[in-house]
Parts: structure tokens; C-alpha cells; sequence
């Protein structure tokens, strides 16, 4: 039995665990050097929460199993108040200097009442932030995904948030 004495403990843990698959991975297809790769997607729960201590572990995995040369995107998910202040800054030159070429916000909408009804962590001001703090931190591709039919939106609103995304600096 593991006995986890605080939640960096637990992260430490999975990021431990994530290197040992990405060692099974390579025994198992005869991989001896560093894994061939063209796109690296990096989601599914919001990346960004990490502290930038896990974070620069997990880079450090990425690029002690995967080989980077022929990698033509590397994407990064996050969630927009996360890239936010000092430690948003921190966040941001890791994923800049570790080779992150893209990344992709979970905005939703750009209606401060919906998005707090859903249960989102950022507000509209703060998405439109982000977008523009990854351009000045040199990472060039900004992608925003959006939800229609979130819980209490009408047509108008959906048509707003359609309006800002197209100026808000998000290439796709």
C-alpha cells in the first residue's frame, strides 16, 4: 500500500506512472531510442492546473521518450485563468521552451453568466487575456473550443460569443 502524505504526492505518483507506460509502450514495440512522433496532443483535464514544478516533470518525460525533431504540433489544453498572473507566466515559458507550439482553451462562451452557471473557473475577460498572453509569450496558435447549447443559453447568446471569438486572436 502507497500512502499518498499530500496531493503533490499523488501528482509525483501518476507522472512516475506515465514514464513507466511510456517505457512499456517502447519494450513492447522494440523501441530502444526515443519514440518517432509528428504530433504531440496533451488534454483531457485541463493540463494547466498542474504546478509548473509537475509541469516542467512531465516535459521532461515527454522529451526524455519522445523524439522531437520531426514534431510538427505540439498542443497543450488549458483552462484560461490557469495561464493567468506570476504563475500563468511560469506555465507559459515552460510549455514555450519545452517546444509547445499550440494552445488549446476550453472558453465555452463569452457570457460571464453562463459560463459561471456551468461551473467554469475563468470569465469572459480572462479567456480573451489568455489568448492574447499565449501570443506574447510566443506561442502562435490559439485554438478555442466552444459549447452551444450550454444550460441557459439562448440564439443571442451563441451568436455573441461567435462574434467575439472571430476577433479575440484565436486561429481556429
Amino acid at each position: 500500500v502507497i500512502k499518498l502524505n499530500s496531493k503533490e504526492d499523488e501528482i509525483d505518483r501518476y507522472l512516475n506512472c506515465l514514464e513507466l507506460e511510456l517505457i512499456r509502450y517502447k519494450n513492447i514495440y522494440g523501441i530502444n531510442n526515443k519514440i518517432l512522433a509528428s504530433s504531440i496532443l496533451v488534454g483531457g483535464g485541463t493540463p494547466t492546473l498542474l504546478p509548473p514544478k509537475h509541469m516542467k516533470k512531465f516535459f521532461n518525460i515527454v522529451h526524455r521518450h519522445i523524439n522531437m525533431d520531426n514534431v510538427l504540433q505540439f498542443s497543450y489544453e488549458g483552462e484560461p485563468s490557469t495561464l493567468l498572473g506570476e504563475v500563468g507566466a511560469e506555465r507559459l515559458t515552460l510549455m514555450k521552451n519545452y517546444g509547445v507550439n499550440r494552445v488549446s482553451y476550453g472558453v465555452q462562451a463569452f457570457n460571464d453568466d453562463l459560463l459561471k452557471r456551468n461551473g467554469r473557473h475563468h470569465n469572459s475577460a480572462e479567456a480573451l487575456e489568455s489568448i492574447e498572453r499565449t501570443h506574447q509569450f510566443g506561442i502562435n496558435s490559439v485554438s478555442i473550443d466552444l459549447i452551444y447549447g450550454l444550460t441557459g443559453q439562448s440564439i443571442e447568446d451563441w451568436i455573441k460569443t461567435l462574434n467575439i471569438a472571430v476577433q479575440s486572436g484565436a486561429d481556429a
